[in-house]
């Protein structure tokens, strides 16, 4: 966890979903988790990374 604005995270959320909002829904997960996961205030296992680098079209290096 590194306790800072992942703004790679953030850019790419917007860029395939337009809104954390709208990542949540298809994510079926609070809108509150994602944004403490894009703050670096919680962490995601291995295996969530993996599924966000798949919706999100990025590679899973993203979630520093």
């Amino acid at each position: 966890m590194t306790n800072r604005l992942n703004k790679d995270l953030k850019a790419a959320i917007i860029r395939q979903y337009g809104s954390q909002a709208r990542f949540a829904c298809r994510l079926k997960i609070d809108e509150g988790r994602l944004s403490r996961i894009v703050q670096g205030r919680k962490d995601l296992s291995e295996k969530e990374k993996l599924r966000w680098a798949k919706l999100l079209k990025v590679e899973p290096t993203i979630f520093k």
